[in-house]
């Protein structure tokens, strides 16, 4: 399902019906997308204004990494669902889409592409943002990053290692900031 939704603060979320959207908006330590119980968040580059959300539901791991655009972040995470309805909405927009934990609760993947944040940082703005979400059941907890290719990215995760004074977690593929596909 492809939407325009509305954001603000920098941030959309995938969270689920019967949760709160967060009082302190978690570290995205990849980048763009940040975990928390019951949800996620994606860090957008324009603080207010309408981005395009592309959000697939899968019932196992989707057969490969989505190269329909040149998407200039790629990161995945886990995170645990208890009530079992995770949705794509805003700090002030709930668009009414359907679920996508199809398994009901418990751990899932998120698999967050961006691309366009760098046009209008901070910015209220027309659509320029993109983001593709992947979202399936999994075992599996480490947050990977496949692709880091954007500014605001780059400057999201240097406030997390200045902030904590530590490197971020996770396992990154083949290197910090990869230029090409992996």
């Amino acid at each position: 399902m492809e939407i325009q939704l509305h954001v603000t603060y920098h941030a959309f979320g995938l969270i689920e019906d019967g949760v709160d959207w967060p009082i302190e908006v978690p570290f995205a330590r990849n980048g763009l997308i940040s975990p928390f119980l019951g949800g996620v968040l994606l860090h957008t580059g324009i603080h207010s204004g309408h981005v395009r959300v592309n959000a697939v539901s899968y019932s196992s791991v989707p057969p490969e990494i989505n190269r329909s655009l040149d998407w200039e972040t790629i990161a995945e995470v886990t995170t645990r669902i208890v009530f079992g309805r995770l949705r794509v909405r805003s700090y002030d927009e709930d668009p009414g889409l359907s679920a996508l934990s199809v398994a009901g609760p418990g751990l899932y993947r998120i698999r967050a592409y961006s691309i366009g944040r760098d046009v209008e940082v901070d910015g209220v703005n027309s659509t320029t943002e993109s983001y593709r979400v992947e979202v399936w059941p999994t075992a599996e907890e480490d947050s990977i990053v496949y692709r880091t290719n954007d500014d605001y990215g780059r400057q999201v995760l240097q406030f997390v290692i200045d902030d904590a004074g530590n490197e971020p977690s996770g396992k990154v593929v083949d290197g910090a900031a990869l230029d090409e596909w992996v």
